[in-house]
Order: structure tokens, then sequence, then C-alpha cells
């Protein structure tokens, strides 16, 4: 079993452990689009300063790479919930039909289908509106007060704090160019995981490629 596979076995099995009736929601995007993401992510945040490629050269392979196997990670929350309480939704469908999906993941959970909010239109972490750090904006973010910052303040008012501070300490965006032969390697691997997720779960998930 590799670690990706032990990760999600733990978790699954721990999650099952303390909240047995917990009802599961699977949010998933086209997979080469939410890797490139969350490797961006890892980036701004001061984790990751290396390209994209020798990144995915490692081993074993990073966590951001894992995150984007969707039939091998959620294999083992369906072997630890019955598939009545485990809801897949594409992040594609929250963008273009947001009130819709939020209907159906309302409804999912047992609560008012028709809630509605101004706040359903607000969009968080929109990727050209983040600064990538120098190597001097890294140090800051793994600095005591930021990461004290990071755990106290809501998630948009240190999204918008960690922007302000970082803006006179950003650098260049990192390399994410890859090979022909690596691209088309990782799109294979990716394609036959959306292929699985589909066979799992029964959806098209138009939204996966």
């Amino acid at each position: 079993m590799c670690s990706s596979d032990l990760v999600a076995k733990r978790v699954a099995e721990r999650a099952a452990r303390l909240v047995p009736d917990a009802k599961i929601i699977y949010l998933v995007r086209e997979p080469l689009s939410r890797l490139r993401s969350h490797f961006l992510m890892l980036h701004r945040s001061g984790w990751q300063t290396k390209s994209l490629a020798r990144c995915l050269g490692r081993r074993p392979e990073p966590r951001f790479l894992q995150a984007s196997l969707y039939a091998t990670q959620l294999a083992e929350w369906t072997r630890c919930f019955p598939a009545e309480r485990i809801l897949v939704i594409e992040s594609s469908a929250l963008e273009t039909r947001r009130q819709e999906t939020l209907r159906r993941v309302f409804a999912f959970l047992g609560v008012n289908p028709d809630f509605r909010s101004v706040l359903f239109r607000h969009r968080q972490n929109v990727t050209r509106h983040q600064v990538h750090p120098s190597a001097l904006g890294r140090r800051i973010l793994r600095s005591l007060p930021m990461r004290v910052a990071a755990r106290v303040l809501p998630n948009p008012l240190f999204y918008h704090l960690r922007n302000v501070v970082l803006a006179p300490f950003s650098g260049a965006s990192p390399d994410m160019t890859l090979t022909a032969d690596v691209e088309a390697a990782l799109r294979d691997r990716l394609r036959d995981e959306v292929a699985r997720l589909r066979a799992m779960t029964g959806e098209e998930l138009p939204g996966l490629g």
C-alpha cells in the first residue's frame, strides 16, 4: 500500500470511528487543474520553492499529486461509509450552477434546500489576486505572528491580511512547465482515476474532462 492509500485509509477509518453517522461531501475538479492549483497554493504559502517538474519527480509522490487521485482516495471512504452518505460534487458546478448545486448539497445534508444568502456570490482565493512570496516573504509567512493569525482569524480576513503583508515582498511565480512526455503520462494516469470515479459513483462528472 502506497503512502497516499495508507493516509486515506487511516483518515477514513478514524472518521468512521469518531463520527459514524457523518455525511461526506467530496469536492472534485478537473484533476490536472486541481494539481496545478494545489502546487501554486503551496508556493504562495511558502512551503514549496521548487519547480512543478522537480516536485513531481520526487519519491514518494508529493501529496498535491496524490490528492488528485480521486478514485483511490474515495475508495477508502466508500469502504467505511455507506454510499448514501457520500456525495461527490464538482467545483465547476458550484461555479456555473451554484444555486442548483447548493440546493442538492442542502438536501443531502437534510437542511432547508431553499436557503439563500448574498454570501453565495462571494469568491475566495481567486488565483489572479494571489501574491507569490519572495524568499523574505516566505520567512514572514512562517513567522509566529502570521501562524497565529492564520489560526485565529476568519479565513477571508486572513486572506486579505496575507496579501497586504506580502505586497512589498512578492516574487516570481514558480516554473509550471512539464515536458510533453511527462504531461502525457500524468494525464493518462489522472484520466484512469476519473474513469474509475465515474464507475464508482454512477455520475457523469462532465467537468472532469
